[in-house]
């Protein structure tokens, strides 16, 4: 009897010491599967923030300089400190960042020909894109900016400007300045009536007004002799493609819709 009792203590003391053993290791898997989880983590946290931070290099007669910086689809809130005096940098994409309000910092960025502030959430255009002189294509699609400061005149070498899908109503005067300006969307805005203003950019030749309100199209888009392609689709024009085939002979592509709720 005591025999068994002391073989059935040994027996418990083993199940105790392996029960030890096996939650020991447990533990200690458990905590090997957290570090390597947070690694992982940190790993996707640093490609994420690395995969569209990294200048793209481009080759020049002058060497290979960062011509690209991609911030699209980053949480920022201020540029990284790595790119901050790459005046080189030629195109900026801040896409979808909807917390940056790093702005003042653009103006480092004295080489910049092509700015992309799209999906941003933006209320009106940061004050310091109006001192890239030097800019060339300017993307502001999908905020919410009601105007075009009277400054926009200063991007003289301005060719593209995109701002779609915004809340503006009239455009300024001083557009009629950028010289240069080849494509102008203002497509799913707030425009009631055609700006005229548009009518003196001679070398336009991409104009989309696009789901606004406006009625009729003026006889001054006669004078947009480059145009080549005319988007008025789901607007409320009570002119036919044809009559604005007469008013611009040499655009080919005219896209009218005279119906929007069709």
């Amino acid at each position: 009897m005591r025999r068994w009792l002391q073989l059935r203590k040994m027996k418990l003391l083993y199940l105790i010491f392996i029960t030890s053993i096996v939650f020991s290791c447990i533990e200690k898997n458990n905590e090997i599967s957290f570090q390597e989880r947070r690694q992982k983590e940190d790993s996707l946290n640093l490609i994420k923030n690395t995969k569209l931070l990294q200048a793209k290099k481009t080759s020049s007669k002058q060497g290979s300089k960062f011509k690209e910086l991609d911030l699209s689809f980053i949480e920022l809130d201020s540029f990284p400190k790595e790119f901050i005096k790459q005046n080189e940098i030629e195109l900026l994409s801040l896409n979808t960042s909807s917390n940056f309000n790093d702005f003042e910092l653009l103006e480092n960025f004295k080489n910049l020909k092509i700015l992309m502030l799209q999906y941003c959430e933006l209320d009106s255009i940061p004050p310091q894109v109006y001192n890239l002189n030097n800019l060339e294509e300017l993307y502001l699609t999908r905020n919410n900016i009601k105007s075009i400061d009277s400054e926009i005149q200063n991007l003289s070498k301005l060719r593209i400007l995109w701002i779609a899908n915004n809340k503006i109503e009239n455009l300024p005067s001083e557009i009629a300045n950028l010289n240069e300006l080849e494509e102008l969307k203002l497509g799913l805005n707030k425009i009631t009536k055609y700006p005229d203003v548009i009518s003196k950019l001679k070398k336009l030749r991409v104009l989309a007004l696009n789901m606004n309100d406006i009625i009729r199209i003026p006889k001054s888009i006669s004078n947009l002799e480059n145009l080549r392609e005319l988007n008025l689709t789901y607007s409320w024009l009570v002119q036919t493609d044809k009559e604005l085939k007469q008013l611009l002979p040499n655009c080919p592509k005219i896209y009218v819709s005279l119906d929007p709720a069709k």
